[in-house]
């Protein structure tokens, strides 16, 4: 019979799914990990310098407004790597789901 076919081609067809649905699951966790940049380091503001308000609690210093506003838009902008983790880890459970579904056997003929 066929690969996929035949009782024996199932237990490998479940075991390729079950193997692919484990990689693309810890693909997905490495990539949560992984993939996201850190935010830019704050610059502290000079004496006398215009700052953005907020205090750089490590540095003990005022940070300036252009440090603030880039650490702000690096915290706002998408984060593809928990995104693209997270499909990753969606996408294996289904197939890692699939690989353990048992079909009903179809009943064979009455002799």
């Amino acid at each position: 019979m066929s690969e996929t076919g035949g009782p024996g081609g199932r237990g490998k067809r479940r075991t390729h799914l079950l193997i692919i649905g484990a990689v693309a699951i810890i693909a997905g966790v490495l990539s949560i990990l992984l993939l996201n940049p850190s935010a830019p380091e704050s610059v502290c503001a000079e004496r006398g310098a215009p700052t953005s308000g907020f205090m750089d609690a490590e540095k003990n210093c005022a940070i300036t407004m252009e440090s603030f506003e880039a650490i702000l838009e690096a915290e706002s902008r998408p984060r593809w790597g928990n995104i693209a983790g997270s499909v990753l880890i969606l996408g294996g459970v289904v197939t890692g789901l699939l690989g353990l579904r048992r079909r009903k056997l179809p009943n064979p003929p009455a002799a």
